[in-house]
This record gives C-alpha cells, structure tokens and sequence, in this order.
C-alpha cells in the first residue's frame, strides 16, 4: 500500500529525463534507451533546477524511481535556456534551388546516419551536431528547406529518429544546428521527436508537435 505525504526534493541521475502528461509521470532512460510509465505519479510534481531536481513526489513514486537507478545524492541544475514553444514550420515550403554540394552534403549525411543508428547508442546518437558559437539562422532555414526537397526522394526513409538524425548531420556539415526535442504523451502513449530552432519547427508541423510533452532536449 502506497505510503502517503510527498518527499524531499530528489535529484535525477544524468541519463534519465522527466516529463508531466496531466498527472502521469513519463520517465526516458537514454542509457537504455527506454521509456516507462508511473500513472497518477505527478500530480503534486515540481521540476527544478533545469529539469534535474524533482519535488512533490510520493514516498512510494520516490522509491520505485531509486530502485531503477533514476536518483542520485546530489545533482546540479542542467544546462540549456528554455524552449519556445512551437509555433511556426516550414510546412507547403521547398527549396527553389538545390547546390550540387548540399545533394552531396545530404548523401554523406544519410551515410552519416545509417552508420551512426547500426554503430551507436541512443546516448551517442544525440550527442550529434554539438552547437556552434553562433547559429546563422538564414543558413539554418536554407538547409531545412532543403531537405524538406530532397527528403521525399531519398532511398532510405525511417521513423522521427531517423529522420532528425539526418538533418542534424545535414545541419552540422552547413556549420548550424539546432534543438533536438525528445516529445511524450500518455493514454495512449506515444514518444516522438523532431528539430527546433526557436518558436520554428524545422521538419514537422508546429500543431503535431504541440501535442507532446517536451522530456529531452539536446
């Protein structure tokens, strides 16, 4: 039987990411690259420190997450300013123009990816296309919008994963990058996620996405 009264603020180890749906906690687990449900978990849920820090759990929630290695004794705030949310796309709009070297650039990126996906962990994965010192966001658009052109005609389709994979390495090659959002959302459950720069959503619909729970960003 559930012990009642929240508990202390807890820390969250590195690898697992938190995210409230109504009053269901959603915990993801990059190191196993897992998701896993506690219904009715958050309903008193407070997020501190960057996502890092929770408080107003159950002493029972609190437990369940220690057993699966999701707590640690002490933590700090994670880095990372807070995400828009998503407002705009680039939905009905293609590239005018393709450059014989940003074709060339898309092909080694989907080499890049399907590499990467066969080779790696999800850890490794999303650790791809670390931000620059500054983020040219008319080079940014343009390379979007780009493979927003070229996606539909490229032998090697995917899921979400997949797909923000590529244009993260596309990105990256063109010297930018971007948000990776990691998305949730319960009953039924389902995880998604896409690239983001700002209030703009570089390959989904800004209403799609508003659907789900930011869990991860990176």
């Amino acid at each position: 039987m559930a012990v009642r009264g929240a508990a202390a603020s807890v820390w969250l180890a590195p690898h697992i990411h938190v995210a409230r749906d109504g009053d269901d906690l959603v915990v993801l687990d990059v190191d196993a690259d897992a998701y896993f449900c506690l219904p009715q978990a958050a309903a008193s849920l407070v997020v501190e420190a960057q996502g890092a820090q929770l408080s107003g759990l159950e002493p029972d929630v609190v437990l369940a997450l220690r057993e699966v290695g999701a707590l640690v004794e002490e933590g700090t705030a994670r880095s990372g300013a807070a995400r828009l949310v998503p407002s705009r796309d680039l939905a009905g709009s293609l590239a005018a123009s393709v450059r014989l070297s940003e074709l060339s650039d898309l092909a080694l990126s989907i080499l890049e990816a399907l590499i990467r996906f066969r080779c790696q962990a999800l850890k490794e994965v999303i650790a791809v296309g670390g931000a620059p010192e500054a983020a040219d966001l008319e080079v940014m658009e343009r390379r979007a919008l780009v493979f927003r052109t070229l996606w539909p005609w490229s032998p090697v389709q995917g899921a979400c994963l997949f797909q923000a994979l590529v244009l993260r390495i596309f990105l990256r090659r063109g010297g930018v990058t971007c948000d990776w959002v990691f998305g949730v959302r319960t009953w039924p459950f389902s995880a998604h996620c896409w690239l983001q720069s700002g209030d703009l959503v570089l390959n989904d619909l800004a209403e799609r996405v508003a659907a789900y729970r930011p869990i991860m960003v990176t």
